[in-house]
């Protein structure tokens, strides 16, 4: 802190109290006591002292105090031209109040100690970090008191004797200091302990026949439990009680690939299984050492067998011991041959020498040939025991065998727990030279053992991939910096080898005659150091997209170095990729063991093992990623001038059509097919398609030659095309991806010509779609804004001027046609042209002074008007000579019209929206006539120009009459509901007749005025209103004047239906708002 001190906030601490004491300030001279002030600040800012007490502040609240001290001068006489603040002395003083953090538990992972075997327990040691100094003891409790422990001022909590098996997973915590304050958390990472898990073995022979040829086997398999996914981390030792046999492996190496551990054996006896863990653990212990014993026999008793053999150590005050060699009796082929012998040291000295040697031999006892049962003295023996039988094959050969060694008098040495670890120092680019420590435990059971012994090692390399040798005796009575072993007298205790390659070894322990006994002891052990290779890339430098996805899923795949393992068993490393597109692009990284790209590139992968070694497995070659094809695609290759200087500027797909030609059908399209390479670097055959948008239809016409007048398949350029829209499609031929297309397409737009063209039209009025005298209406689009000459049949139209835009057409000319004098109209680019000989076909042509022409086909072509309908309930209705639906039931028109038309419209009858559809559309227009009355259905369709023809049916909806009246109307109120009358339909007369409330009849109105008229419903703005034939309605007035003297009025109607039918009287009443 910048404070001068810190002062802490305990949780359980209400306030904080800062207090100061000012003293000084005097000169020596001076008598009496001086007087203080003391100003306070917190963060900067004045901050109010304890009332009564200005050197003294409670807070609650965090920050940086100060007070600063002056004398109180405040009744002194101040000096002319001095101010008080001048004389005063000052002093300042500051704290830092401040709430505590949390507190935080961090372990000391380097104290802690994990149990080895089963059995063992753990101790974990936390450091106390952040909350209030001072506060301690401190008090831990780990998961919810499952353990817990205290600490000092070192804020050290040290745990021991943690049983594993109750809890082996710790995360959560809860800090309590004395001060009562806790902080409840969670350590970063969670501990995890080694859990023991009950494990048991279980032993198979197979039993030697070696008159067969066939060794016996040992199988060890898992009862309950597993093993370690790292098998090689199991150690296995096969010992013989009698045979002389000692065999060390590993799970990983004595695998059958079914997950069992199989060791083959050439002599029958018992065999003694040691399984170790990487700890040197002994699992499934059955008490004595070893996890079992198991016999093998030979099943044909072709073998010479000791089935047991018995040692009877020298008792008290004894110096003979026993030994027995128990034979199976069925094996033996007599005469049966023993041979003692007993290890012998002898030393001597070589003349003219000063060093003693001492040579260690095995000597014959001749006197205790052929006996089974001996009685001898201390020291180390061997059996070497025969009998009379013959070789039966290669496999089962007669001879002498013998024994191990048999000690007497303190039994033997023995080679427990023997492991291997690989030093820190690693060579990550030869793992050849990285270096290993053998550690094995020794145990010296001679009659040696509590004296003063030595030992001879000596560790020899007898094979192995590693082409790195070793060979070395170290001697336990001499320092070595390669060896340690232990200080106790006899030996017995831990060794350590170190900086030994990977291979294959055989370690001798041999004992050095004592100065108490001349009986030496030896032990051999095989064992292997796995050999590490280099890690490698062991793929394919090659990868090819997939055609279809343009995708690639890769895969690391590599061998060598040391490989993390997960909980499943599998192996691991840690990867880093690197792609470096090849259009020059950003380099991406990618991690994983698998990636996916989808471009062409070089692909670069380092990677890491457990043991932090770092290799680019692709420095000598790169991954290269391909394109298994390249799609296929579309450049320009049209010149374009775009500002007419006749230099072409840019390179486009499409030109269009040239103003002079007639039917503006030389627009052109051109392009290149690029794309399309395979894997092998060949571009794929391919087919191109060509399409133009009809607008009738609304749908691409192929340009086959079948479907259009055009064939421009598999060609890349064209020069007769019109303005339209264009779809081009690049189909690969022999590369296909299922359901997924490979085409490419692309759709090209030819630009109508911008000097002369046609917006609108051309369109025929009715009279000349009958070929009688009218009109063609045409837009067009003129760049030059001059004078346009039209020509019809060949015939030049006279251009009238453009004063007589709104002029009466006058149609003048001679029957045979020869000569043309139409007047035409210009009203905005759209031009009405007067034709007085129409015909069927002729060609409409217009030349703009430029000389752009433009031809239009004016072809009348005949079309047919036709349509079906149905209902569920529809008839025919002979007195109406119409069909019958009931009211609201859906009717479906559906048109059948024939001939080149181009629209088709609805009109029911009834007064709703017609509706337009396009032609040839085979879905029918479902429509339904609400309230009953007889309505006319009409299709009308026209031709591309515009020429009509109908088709008309009546539909007779429910009683095939309505009458619908208005329940109030508003005369002098225009325009609309000026006059009461009825709406009606279906009728062919009406009389409406309107009286006031008593009964006065007021109003009478009959329609149509003549007999032989029909009804008619118009309004007065259609210009085919007639008066007198529809009824006009009741102004509201009476005798002239407004009708006021009735609140309502009623009215009545009655008539005639179109098909002779007197309807009933229709009355009802309505008022008048005024």
């Amino acid at each position: 802190s910048s404070a001068d001190w810190v002062v802490d906030i305990g949780c359980s601490a209400t306030d904080a109290v800062l207090e100061v004491q000012a003293s000084g300030g005097l000169s020596i001279a001076s008598s009496g006591t001086a007087n203080y002030t003391y100003t306070w600040t917190r963060n900067g800012t004045a901050y109010a002292a304890d009332a009564g007490a200005g050197n003294r502040v409670t807070t609650t609240q965090e920050g940086i105090y100060q007070v600063t001290v002056a004398l109180d001068m405040s009744s002194s006489d101040v000096p002319y031209l001095k101010t008080l603040a001048e004389l005063s002395c000052i002093k300042t003083l500051s704290f830092e109040v401040r709430k505590p953090d949390d507190y935080v538990l961090i372990e000391d992972r380097d104290n802690r100690v994990e149990p080895a075997c089963d059995g063992d327990t753990a101790t974990l040691v936390f450091n106390i970090v952040g909350g209030s100094s001072n506060a301690h003891p401190y008090t831990l409790s780990l998961e919810g008191g499952t353990l817990t422990g205290s600490a000092a001022a070192d804020r050290i909590v040290t745990i021991t004797n943690i049983d594993t098996s109750i809890i082996s997973s710790i995360q959560n915590y809860i800090i309590t200091d004395a001060n009562g304050c806790s902080t409840t958390g969670a350590l970063s990472s969670t501990i995890t302990l080694p859990v023991f898990a009950d494990i048991a073995f279980q032993a198979d022979k197979t039993d030697i026949d070696c008159a067969a040829g066939t060794l016996g086997t040992i199988t060890l398999s898992v009862a309950t439990g597993s093993l370690p996914a790292d098998l090689s981390t199991v150690q296995i030792q096969v010992k013989g009680t009698s045979v002389n046999f000692n065999y060390y492996t590993t799970w990983a190496a004595a695998n059958d690939g079914t997950g069992n551990a199989v060791i083959s054996v050439s002599e029958a006896g018992v065999y003694d299984y040691i399984i170790s863990s990487s700890s040197s653990c002994v699992l499934d212990d059955d008490g004595s050492g070893k996890t079992g014993s198991i016999e093998i026999e030979d099943a044909g008793n072709n073998q010479l067998t000791i089935r047991d053999l018995n040692i009877t150590q020298p008792g008290c005050n004894s110096e003979l011991g026993m030994i027995e060699l128990v034979f199976e009796e069925a094996t033996i082929v007599p005469p049966l041959s023993i041979i003692w012998k007993k290890r012998v040291s002898s030393t001597f000295t070589a003349s003219g020498s000063t060093t003693s040697t001492v040579s260690t031999d095995w000597v014959e006892l001749p006197s205790l040939e052929g006996n089974a049962i001996i009685e001898v003295e201390t020291g180390a023996y061997k059996a070497f025991y025969s009998d009379d039988r013959q070789d039966l094959g290669d496999d089962c050969k007669a001879g002498v065998r013998e024994t191990n060694i048999i000690v007497v008098g303190g039994g033997d040495i023995l080679i427990q727990n023997l492991r291997t670890s690989r030093q820190s120092t690693i060579d990550c680019n030869d793992p050849n030279n990285i270096l290993y420590d053998l550690d094995f435990d020794f145990q010296n059971n001679t009659i040696d053992n509590g004296n003063q012994s030595d030992f001879n090692v000596t560790l020899t390399k007898v094979g192995g991939a590693n082409p790195n040798g070793y060979a070395n005796t170290f001697s336990t009575a001499t320092t070595n910096a390669s060896f340690s072993s232990p200080g106790t007298i006899d030996k017995t205790g831990p060794f350590k080898i170190t900086g030994i390659p990977s291979g294959e070894y055989v370690l001798l322990v041999s004992q050095v005659a004592s100065t108490t006994t001349a009986t030496t002891c030896e032990i051999d052990q095989y064992f292997i150091i796995g050999d590490i290779e280099k890690i490698e890339w062991t793929g394919s430098t090659s990868v090819t997209l997939d055609p279809c996805t343009q995708t690639a899923d890769i895969s690391a795949s590599i061998t060598g170095g040391v490989p993390w393992i997960d909980s499943s068993g599998d192996p691991f490393y840690k990867y880093l990729w690197t792609f470096t597109p090849s259009d020059g692009g950003i380099s991406t990284n990618f991690t994983g063991d698998t990636i996916s790209l989808s471009e062409e590139g070089e692909l670069s992968l380092t990677v890491w093992d457990s043991l932090d070694c770092q290799a680019d497995v692709t420095a000598s070659a790169s991954i290269t990623v391909a394109l298994g094809y390249t799609p296929f695609s579309f450049e320009p290759k049209i010149p374009i001038d775009s500002d007419n200087d006749g230099i072409p500027d840019t390179i486009g797909y499409s030109v269009e059509p040239s103003c002079l030609a007639p039917a503006k059908d030389d627009g052109q399209i051109g392009f290149n097919v690029e794309g399309g390479t395979q894997a092998d670097g060949s571009q794929a055959p391919y087919q191109v398609i060509w399409e133009q948008f009809d607008e009738t239809s609304g749908t691409f016409v192929l340009l086959d030659g079948i479907a259009s007048s055009l064939s421009l398949t598999n060609r890349d350029y064209s020069n007769k095309l019109v303005a339209g829209t264009y779809r081009i499609t690049i189909k690969p031929i022999g590369v296909s991806c299922g359901a997924t297309s490979l085409d490419v397409q692309k759709v090209i737009k030819v630009n109508p010509n911008k000097e002369l063209y046609i917006v609108d039209g051309p369109i025929l009025d009715g009279n000349l779609c009958l070929l009688q005298q009218g009109f063609i209406s045409i837009t067009l689009f003129n760049n030059l804004q001059d004078e346009v000459s039209f020509y019809y049949d060949g015939q030049l139209i006279v251009t009238g001027s453009d004063d007589f835009v709104s002029q009466t057409v006058t149609l003048t000319g001679t029957a045979s046609g020869s000569t043309i004098t139409s007047t035409v109209y210009f009203e905005q680019q759209r031009y009405n042209l007067a034709i007085d000989n129409p015909k069927e076909s002729a060609v409409l042509k217009i030349v703009n002074s430029n000389g752009c022409v433009i031809e239009e086909n004016i072809i009348i072509e005949d079309i047919t008007p036709l349509f079906d309908y149905t209902s569920i309930s529809l008839s025919y209705d002979a007195p109406s000579n119409s069909i019958y639906v009931p009211a609201r039931e859906e009717i479906l028109f559906t048109d059948l019209s024939t001939g080149p038309y181009v629209s088709a419209e609805w009109n029911f009858g009834d007064g709703s929206d017609t509706v337009l559809m396009p032609a040839n559309t085979t879905s029918p227009v479902v429509h339904e006539y609400g309230i009953s009355g007889t309505y006319t259905a009409t299709l009308i369709i026209r031709n591309a120009l515009g020429c009509p023809k109908y088709e008309s049916v009546n539909i007779k909806v429910g009683k095939g009459w309505s009458i619908l009246a208005p329940n109030v109307f508003t005369p002098n109120s225009p325009p609309l509901n000026e006059r009461f009358k009825p709406i009606s339909t279906g009728l062919k007369n009406l009389t409406l007749t309107i009286y006031d409330y008593r009964g006065n009849m007021i109003y009478m109105e009959t329609k149509p005025e003549n007999t032989a008229d029909l009804l008619e419903n118009r309004e007065e703005t259609d210009p085919l209103f007639d008066p007198t034939k529809q009824i006009i309605g009741w102004d509201g007035t009476f005798n002239g004047s407004e009708a006021t003297h009735s609140p309502y009025y009623i009215y009545t109607a009655t008539g005639e239906t179109n098909y002779g039918e007197q309807i009933p009287v229709y009355s009802g009443t309505f008022i008048i708002i005024r």
